[in-house]
């Protein structure tokens, strides 16, 4: 490929799919062969941004959560100086979902809010995305109050919306959070996330999972869980995490 652009988003396309099926190192290797090229060029803003979300994501799967954050941070700068609403929204909610991973809580709801609020101004999708994570890190900090209002309102719109995925995955919340053990709801979401072939979201929602269950002594879930997780993985390596119906979550940086 003679063009230097068509190159770039050559690079990026390659990043975003070895990024699904969790191949690291080849993800970032792409991502910042795209970068290099489109941050030479001030209209291409947009596409840097993309390739910052694949960066830092990967950066995110390798636990690498403060050069994540770097990341999020510079395509803030960037949406902020091209003063596109939506690209600012998604990244202060991806800043907001690195914060979650480092359980510094408080920062996470200040950036997800900031999100949340940009979303609604433009009535972007991505509101049901903003209002799921509000309202899990709510009920992980035990503000169960609040996380019910997030939960209400992220279950109401992703229904008006026909939204099945956060229609699914509000069911793993549910079932954790807002039921007395009716856990058959998760397994209803995961039901789902599987006809869709999202098995990295299997995987991260499922280890999570295993995780609470630990910590509160079921050791059977826990295992269960764990298992879960064991053959999501395995489908990732496989292969078969891309396929052409899978929710679009391009240029929302890591999963959740």
């Amino acid at each position: 490929v003679e063009d230097e652009i068509e190159r770039a988003e050559f690079f990026f396309k390659v990043a975003h799919v070895y990024y699904y099926m969790k191949q690291t190192y080849f993800s970032l290797n792409y991502a910042s062969r795209a970068l290099k090229i489109f941050r030479q060029y001030d209209s291409y803003a947009v596409q840097t941004l993309r390739c910052q979300y694949i960066v830092a994501g990967n950066l995110i799967d390798s636990l690498d959560y403060e050069r994540a954050l770097e990341e999020f941070d510079n395509s803030l700068r960037i949406a902020e100086s091209v003063g596109i609403d939506h690209l600012i929204a998604m990244s202060h909610m991806n800043i907001g979902i690195c914060y979650d991973e480092l359980k510094k809580y408080d920062q996470a709801v200040f950036h997800l809010k900031a999100a949340l609020k940009l979303f609604g101004k433009v009535g972007h999708s991505f509101i049901t995305k903003t209002l799921f994570n509000l309202t899990h890190i709510k009920a992980k900090q035990g503000e169960y109050d609040l996380a019910s209002v997030y939960f209400d309102k992220g279950c109401l719109v992703a229904k008006n919306n026909q939204d099945e995925e956060y229609c699914a995955k509000f069911k793993i919340l549910e079932g954790l959070y807002f039921t007395n053990g009716e856990y058959d709801l998760i397994n209803d979401a995961f039901v789902y996330l599987e006809s869709r072939k999202m098995y990295a979201d299997i995987e991260n929602y499922a280890v999570e999972i295993a995780e609470f269950f630990r910590e509160r002594g079921n050791l059977n879930l826990s295992n269960e869980y764990y298992r879960i997780s064991i053959k999501a993985r395995k489908e990732i390596k496989k292969g078969e995490i891309i396929n052409e119906n899978q929710p679009d979550s391009l240029y929302s940086g890591h999963i959740r």
